[in-house]
């Protein structure tokens, strides 16, 4: 049988093709693989410059979220499509779900009115981590209340609009202060970052910077854990998190 192989010329051409053909079919697929598991493992980094100076990084991929900073081991989780929300503690191997209070704020805030703001495209503002913003102001009867530098290009480079839905559905109202007391609380609320962009940065009505992004990454690894809640920690509510604080007193 072998003899007659080698010795048609055919049959070896056929045997090549053949096994070439295999070779090519099991290559697409060990890339595939590779492809789909390096995803898995990677994500879009945000890294930013919070008001405290303290620098947090975010890795967002899909409807997943995971943020911390680089002084706590503690680190946040959230998913949009479950609008789920959670405080992760590695030091005691415990979890904080805040998804019922933060569904509890976000309920109580829509039928809550907002102040009559009114927002301004002021113009081109600074490249920030690279790049090109548009300059927003909201102000309220007069007095301007935040300023927002923001970009498209951000959102469409980096596919980051389900981010910016997500967080918007999860927080309607932002800030749950009384706007009585406060009405520049939930300026903020009045732009439409869907439309306008990403925030790159942020300054508050004193004129403090309160945010600000230093640096984005594509397909960046993901910390150990990424967004999924470690199956052998304990998960307690916010409730709970109460009552055990009520008890030690």
């Amino acid at each position: 049988m072998f003899n007659s192989i080698f010795l048609n010329r055919v049959s070896v051409n056929s045997f090549r093709e053949k096994h070439v053909m295999r070779i090519n079919i099991a290559l697409i697929l060990f890339i595939q693989f590779i492809s789909i598991h390096s995803q898995a493992l990677s994500a879009t980094l945000i890294e930013s410059l919070e008001s405290d100076a303290v620098v947090q990084k975010t890795w967002v991929e899909g409807d997943q979220l995971r943020a911390e900073t680089v002084e706590s081991s503690q680190y946040m989780l959230m998913d949009f499509s479950r609008k789920k929300m959670y405080l992760v503690n590695p030091e005691n191997k415990q979890v904080l779900d805040m998804s019922g209070i933060v569904a509890s704020i976000s309920e109580s805030g829509k039928n809550m009115e907002e102040p009559d703001y009114t927002v301004t495209h002021v113009g081109n503002g600074p490249d920030i981590a690279g790049y090109p913003t548009k300059h927003y102001t909201v102000s309220f009867k007069g007095k301007k209340c935040i300023e927002s530098f923001t970009s498209n290009k951000v959102v469409n480079e980096f596919s980051l609009l389900g981010f910016i839905n997500g967080m918007k559905e999860m927080f309607p109202q932002g800030d749950d202060m009384n706007e009585k007391e406060n009405p520049c609380a939930k300026a903020e609320n009045a732009l439409e970052y869907k439309k306008i962009g990403l925030p790159l940065r942020l300054v508050e009505e004193d004129g403090e910077e309160s945010y600000r992004i230093i640096r984005l990454e594509k397909n960046a690894p993901i910390p150990s854990g990424g967004f999924s809640v470690p199956e052998d920690f304990h998960v307690i509510d916010y409730g709970e998190m109460i009552l055990r604080m009520t008890q030690k007193q």
